[in-house]
């Protein structure tokens, strides 16, 4: 697509890629990347976007997908590189997600698994760099729930050294939520 602007006025930039599908029918496999570049919708901005999938089965969800962008603006968000790794199938996922940028730097991981129609996940890593403060980790594996009506986030407690923020939320089948948090030495100047 020589100009996303052709398809519609609020968009920008060009992309151009290669699909792949192949095998018989209905187990056919997927390959393909997309290059982005001066990509645009309205005020957000992505200079450059490559994204590559691999998905070697339609018929059972699963597979590979890579995403790096560069010089992004999101909101009030730009970021220098951000990267994203996930895959896994309908049984295990994983997903990677590490973004460089100002006033915002994070890395994500997290692993999860469905059991029947219950998923349930664990994020391992969670660091957040925020312009003017202290780096802030995660001091323990965080655990999620949900069971496509009602879901949970344990109790998940992010460390900056002494300063802590710890959270716990829930969700149940009518929708409500309910989120306790608990501060620890937070400097308010």
């Amino acid at each position: 697509i020589a100009s996303l602007s052709d398809w519609t006025r609020d968009a920008s930039g060009s992309l151009r890629g290669r699909l792949h599908i192949g095998g018989l029918w209905p187990k056919l496999a997927l390959q393909g990347h997309v290059e982005g570049s001066q990509l645009g919708y309205a005020a957000e901005r992505v200079a450059m976007l490559r994204l590559q999938a691999d998905i070697p089965d339609l018929s059972h969800p699963g597979g590979n997908l890579d995403v790096h962008a560069s010089d992004a603006t999101l909101d009030d968000f730009s970021f220098t590189d951000i990267r994203i790794n996930g895959g896994g199938n309908a049984q295990r996922q994983q997903l990677h997600v590490k973004a460089q940028g100002d006033p915002l730097s994070l890395e994500l991981v997290l692993d999860g698994q469905l059991h029947g129609n219950n998923w349930s996940g664990s994020v391992s890593t969670l660091n957040l760099d925020i312009q003017k403060l202290p780096p802030w980790h995660l001091v323990q594996p965080a655990q999620l729930a949900w069971d496509g009506h009602a879901g949970s986030l344990a109790r998940t407690c992010l460390s900056a050294g002494d300063p802590q923020l710890c959270i716990n939320a829930s969700r149940d089948k009518g929708g409500l939520v309910k989120v306790s948090y608990h501060l620890r030495q937070l400097p308010l100047a």
